[in-house]
C-alpha cells in the first residue's frame, strides 16, 4: 500500500521549500493479495500543484475569465513519486512505458519507467522554476498543463504467463512453467503459491497443499494462502453433511494457525470464529458446542482489539444461540 506523509501546511502553494517526504511503496507480492493484480497506476495529482496555475476569476459582468497582470511564480521546488514493484516469478511488464518530459513555462513533469530483472522502477519527477507569464499567454498555458498533468499518468500492465496459458486451456504447459519457476525460485513464496493454486485448480490436492506449506514456510502472513490451503481440505471425510475426520481437524488446525500468524489479523480470526461456528461454507458446517464456545472467544479478542466493530458483536449472540443460552 501507499503512504501521504501531511507536510502540515494548509495551502502548499505557501511553502518556501519543497516537503522532503518522498511517496514510495512497494508492492511484493500484489498479484496474490490484491483484486487488482494487472496494472498499476501513479498519477502526479498529489504533486499537481507545483506547477498548476490558479484558476481566474469572472468579474462581474464578462462573460469569460481574463487576467490583466502577468503571473510569477519566484519559488523553485521539485518533488518525485516513486513506485517500486517486485515482480512475482512468471509476471512481467506487458510494454515499457517510454520515458516523457514536457517542458512547460513554470515547470517541468517528466515519467521513467526502469525494468531491471523482476524489478520496476516507476518515477514521476514534478519541478518548478521562477517564471513570469505574460498575462494574454496565461489562458493558454493554463490549458496547456492541463494537459501535460493529464498524460503524465503511467499505466503499468503487467503479464502473469501461468494465468495467459490457463486462460488459454493449456495447463500442462501452465503446470510445467510453474514447476520450472519453483525450481528456479525455492525461496519465493509467490511462485510455490503458484503452483499450489494451478494444482488445487486441476484437483491435484497433494501436491497443491505440498506447495502451499512451502509458500507460507517462507512468508507466514499471508492470509488468503491460509484459507486456501484450508479450503483443500473442504470435503473430505464428509459424513451427512458434517466433517467429523481428520479433514476438518486439519481444516481447523490451519485456521488457527491463519488468525495467529496472518498479516490480516481481523479477516483470519474472522475466518476461524466463522469456521468453528458453523455456516453454509464447505468445512465449516459443524455444530460442536466447543468449537461454538471457542468462537465465542476468538469473536471475543475480535472485541477487545476493536470494541466500535458490531461483527463480532452480533457473531458472539449467533453463537449463544446456537448453544441455547437466549439470556447472553
Amino acid at each position: 500500500g501507499g503512504v501521504l506523509l501531511s507536510y502540515g501546511n494548509g495551502d502548499p502553494h505557501d511553502l518556501a521549500t519543497p516537503f522532503r517526504s518522498w511517496i514510495a511503496y512497494t508492492c511484493r507480492s500484489f498479484l496474490s493479495d490484491t483484486a487488482d493484480g494487472y496494472s498499476v497506476r501513479l498519477s502526479p495529482a498529489s504533486f499537481a500543484w507545483l506547477v498548476s496555475l490558479p484558476e481566474l476569476a469572472s468579474p462581474s459582468g464578462e462573460a469569460q475569465p481574463t487576467r490583466r497582470h502577468p503571473w510569477a511564480s519566484k519559488n523553485a521546488l521539485s518533488e518525485t513519486l516513486t513506485c517500486d514493484l517486485r515482480l512475482p516469478p512468471g509476471v512481467h511488464m506487458a510494454k515499457t512505458p517510454p520515458a516523457r518530459e514536457v517542458r512547460l513555462r513554470q515547470g517541468t513533469l517528466r515519467t521513467t519507467v526502469e525494468v531491471t530483472g523482476q524489478t520496476v522502477r516507476a518515477c514521476i519527477h514534478v519541478e518548478r522554476v521562477p517564471c513570469t507569464i505574460p498575462a494574454n499567454e496565461y489562458g493558454k498555458e493554463q490549458e496547456r498543463t492541463a494537459q501535460a498533468l493529464a498524460q503524465s499518468t503511467l499505466t503499468l500492465t503487467l503479464v502473469n504467463e501461468v494465468e495467459r496459458l490457463e486462460k488459454e486451456r493449456r495447463l500442462s504447459e501452465a503446470r510445467a512453467l510453474a514447476t520450472k519457476l519453483v525450481t528456479g525460485n525455492p525461496d519465493s513464496p509467490d511462485a510455490h503459491f503458484t503452483l499450489a493454486r494451478l494444482c488445487q485448480d486441476m484437483g491435484r490436492l497433494v501436491q497443491a497443499r505440498r506447495q502451499y506449506r512451502a509458500g507460507l514456510d517462507l512468508d507466514p502472513t499471508r492470509f488468503r494462502q491460509y484459507k486456501r490451503l484450508a479450503m483443500s481440505y473442504a470435503g473430505t471425510g464428509q459424513r451427512s453433511g458434517h466433517q467429523t475426520d481428520r479433514g476438518r481437524q486439519e481444516f481447523l488446525a490451519i485456521a488457527r494457525e491463519a488468525a495467529a500468524k496472518a498479516a490480516d489479523r481481523a479477516g483470519a480470526q474472522f475466518f476461524l470464529a466463522r469456521s468453528l461456528r458453523g455456516n453454509d461454507e464447505p468445512g465449516s458446517r459443524a455444530r460442536d458446542p466447543k468449537e461454538i464456545a471457542e468462537a465465542i472467544a476468538v469473536y471475543g479478542h475480535m472485541l477487545k482489539e476493536r470494541p466500535d466493530d458490531l461483527v463480532p458483536l452480533i457473531e458472539t449472540a449467533t453463537c449463544h444461540i446456537a448453544l441455547g443460552q437466549f439470556s447472553q
